[in-house]
């Protein structure tokens, strides 16, 4: 491969990895406000049917559907479960008892839970230099959550609980879905764990959206929807898999770091919300730990 290609794809996968970190955090804001006005589960359902509709129609385009060996289908099967029950699930469901601020912290956390993963399936070489640079940013986190004050409610443990095996369902779906995706193709393994994803999930979804009152809902609850339908689980989830057959998953999660003082930023823009010297300068030790990451 020439400099200037790698070059490029090095800038992309950046490019990529800001926006995946900028819309992730746009997420936690939108998704919350959605919440409010449509059951979980619920939510989850138009999330889901929407999505696997848009890559339905990128498959029928592309004229690529389901190339997968008998060994395969076991690991896209395996992925679709983490990504729509388990993950999505638990992580809507969690997001409606606890503060948006509880998940954006528990998801900082992904970067070692990917680490762990990938060094104990001997994917990744356990590195002194990326061990520090994810602990630096972990500790930024940990620092901007203090500064804001965090609540311990029961309903939030709940809450936090059901985040945090979401985020484990991320892991797993990260690390156990590269392979897979650097064969076949990030946007054909994640149409197909999505599809098969929603499938699984379309029982019990049904049977809640038509027993739902939908009186109440407002265009910020399908405006919700859509957005993380298409942008979240579309957009992000194929760029995910792409991101990562270009570099170590350990060095793309810790980019999740900077998700918190995002929705920071966005909730001090849009919101009016206070934004103390303490957080920002919480965000530049994050920054900071990203950069020794990448560097290593």
């Amino acid at each position: 491969m020439s400099q200037t290609k790698e070059n490029s794809i090095r800038a992309g996968v950046f490019w990529a990895l800001m926006l995946q970190a900028v819309a992730s955090a746009g997420t936690y804001i939108v998704a919350k406000g959605a919440l409010r006005e449509i059951a979980p589960l619920t939510f989850g359902f138009y999330r889901f049917c929407l999505a696997s509709l848009i890559f339905a129609g990128f498959m029928i385009v592309r004229r690529r559907y389901f190339p997968y060996s008998q060994s395969e289908w076991k690991l896209v099967l395996l992925l679709s479960i983490l990504a729509i029950p388990i993950n999505q699930g638990f992580f809507l469901v969690g997001l409606s008892l606890t503060p948006p601020t509880h998940p954006a912290l528990l998801y900082a956390t992904a970067p070692i839970w990917v680490y762990i993963l990938s060094a104990w399936r001997k994917e990744e070489k356990f590195n002194t230099q990326k061990s520090i640079g994810i602990a630096i940013a972990l500790a930024g986190v940990l620092a901007f959550f203090l500064e804001k004050g965090i609540t311990l409610a029961l309903q939030d443990l709940l809450g936090d609980s059901l985040i945090l095996i979401a985020v484990w369902a991320w892991a797993f779906y990260t690390v156990l879905g590269r392979p897979l995706a650097q064969e076949r193709g990030a946007m054909t393994v994640t149409a197909s764990a999505l599809i098969l994803g929603t499938l699984i999930y379309f029982p019990l979804g049904i049977y809640l959206a038509l027993r739902f009152d939908y009186a109440s809902v407002t265009w910020v609850g399908w405006s919700g929807v859509i957005y993380t339908a298409v942008i979240t689980s579309v957009i992000l989830y194929t760029l995910w898999y792409w991101i990562i057959k270009q570099m170590e998953p350990s060095k793309a999660a810790v980019f999740s770091n900077l998700q918190p003082v995002l929705t920071a930023v966005m909730a001090y823009f849009l919101l009016g919300e206070r934004l103390s010297a303490a957080s920002i300068v919480s965000g530049i030790v994050i920054i900071i730990g990203v950069y020794v990451t990448q560097k290593a």
